[in-house]
């Protein structure tokens, strides 16, 4: 990723976050980077979007505290697990959105578990609004054979 992607992707970071048509709403958001491939993997990628879409709640739901108790104390937390979380987390926003950068920088062999989880996450919440920009959908079509 170059240095004038990662400034237009903060910049549209920085616009969400500032507000949408008046409205406040939360930015969760990950960027993926060659470098660091290894260490990223779908249950990493699907916490970091957890913890920051925990951060912007006033009252953290019993069962992300319960949940978060017992990942400390070193049982980890499978994807799923992961993802009712978050989708639990959303639905106590009005209004969120998700920014993913350089998808394609990602590890080829995690993109289509990350992929699965993301459509499965956006078609299990009423509130969560899928706009896939046309790299992300060819990238999707080139790992999953998806037409």
């Amino acid at each position: 990723m170059s240095i004038a992607d990662k400034n237009i992707s903060s910049l549209v970071i920085d616009r969400l976050s500032s507000g949408v048509n008046g409205d406040r709403a939360l930015v969760i958001y990950l960027y993926c980077n060659f470098q660091t491939q290894k260490s990223q993997l779908t249950a990493h990628m699907f916490g970091s979007l957890l913890k920051q879409a925990v951060g912007g709640l006033d009252n953290i739901p019993k069962e992300i505290d319960r949940k978060a108790g017992q990942s400390f104390n070193g049982q980890r937390l499978s994807v799923p697990e992961i993802l009712r979380l978050l989708m639990a987390a959303l639905g106590s926003h009005e209004r969120t959105f998700i920014c993913i950068d350089a998808l394609d920088e990602c590890g080829i062999e995690q993109r289509p578990e990350f992929l699965r989880s993301l459509h499965s996450m956006v078609t299990g919440s009423p509130n969560v609004r899928y706009r896939p920009r046309w790299r992300l959908r060819r990238c999707h079509k080139a790992n999953t054979g998806a037409g």
